[in-house]
């Protein structure tokens, strides 16, 4: 392979399932690819029993222990691929647990799934992405034509119509942005990071946010207030909410941006100091925003309360 092959599989069932994954997967294990398989338990388990002693050869993973958020989903798969420099072929198939119930969720799993196809582009990689259309609602099988190049069905494969390039589509995502929610407390940002650690780990306790949770929020905040400072003049904004689902906490600043489409998603190289806090901030936390337009930049971090 040459580059990246992003495929929506747009199944119903289990069976319109396995009549896809498993020849992919079992394809890729007879040619000695590196293969990887993430899947809702009810088919990685069907896939396990199928493949029979070639399920050995396989990285099976059960959704449910993989996708906490996009940005540790996203490294996973980033770092499968890196443990095979030399492979010619890897075969991921990835299927998320979307958050159907909350926009910003929905949003930011389509936004990984879009910027897949910027950050792997010319990796050997071919990449399945199971969509059960019974049991997803509109918005997400809207978001799989415009993340995926290829579509597969039960009558085969399909080249997607409603294909959007990755850059735009993450600026019409970033566009789509909820306003803050009620009882918005903002604060300004000179320099004093133990002030601000301070007031959003109040916050966040007083939203619901797990205590064991906090030091994760703290250091994301930290990491994305110490860049908006540095490249922003040496002031920024904080601001933190409550949502119906979770603790927000927003940095604004008036710096030179980000990439709405690359913020956070491409991994930090060993020698570099840059790029490490939105990466940091996309492990930890289950949500992360940018909107950077005409000259304003907002970060924002969700965890949820409870």
């Amino acid at each position: 392979m040459t580059g990246l092959r992003h495929r929506a599989l747009l199944y119903e069932g289990v069976d319109e399932f396995l009549a896809a994954a498993l020849p992919f997967v079992r394809d890729g294990v007879c040619a000695g690819d590196p293969v990887i398989a993430v899947a809702h338990t009810r088919n990685v388990e069907a896939l396990r029993e199928e493949l029979g002693d070639d399920a050995a050869a396989v990285d099976l993973r059960d959704s449910a222990d993989w996708y906490h958020s996009p940005g540790t989903s996203f490294a996973g798969f980033i770092g499968f691929a890196a443990a095979h420099p030399d492979a010619s072929c890897i075969r991921m198939v990835g299927e998320p647990i979307w958050p159907v119930e909350w926009s910003a969720g929905v949003a930011e799993y389509a936004h990984y799934e879009s910027v897949f196809n910027a950050v792997a582009k010319d990796a050997p990689v071919w990449a399945m992405c199971p969509y059960a259309v019974d049991a997803l609602p509109d918005v997400v099988l809207d978001h799989a034509a415009a993340t995926h190049p290829e579509l597969e069905t039960c009558d085969g494969v399909h080249t997607s119509t409603g294909y959007v390039d990755p850059d735009a589509y993450c600026t019409h995502l970033a566009s789509r942005a909820s306003a803050p929610g009620i009882r918005v407390r903002r604060f300004d940002i000179e320099g004093d990071l133990a002030s601000l650690r301070a007031v959003v780990a109040a916050e966040a306790w007083s939203a619901g946010v797990s205590r064991k949770r906090i030091p994760e929020l703290l250091l994301a905040v930290h990491e994305i207030a110490m860049n908006a400072i540095t490249h922003g003049g040496g002031h920024a904004v904080a601001r933190t909410w409550q949502e119906p689902r979770a603790f927000v906490c927003e940095i604004e600043d008036h710096g030179p941006g980000l990439s709405e489409l690359y913020a956070g998603y491409v991994p930090p190289s060993d020698d570099s100091d840059r790029g490490r806090g939105l990466w940091l901030a996309r492990q930890l936390c289950e949500i992360v925003e940018v909107q950077s337009r005409e000259g304003t930049t907002r970060v924002r971090v969700h965890l949820r309360r409870g």
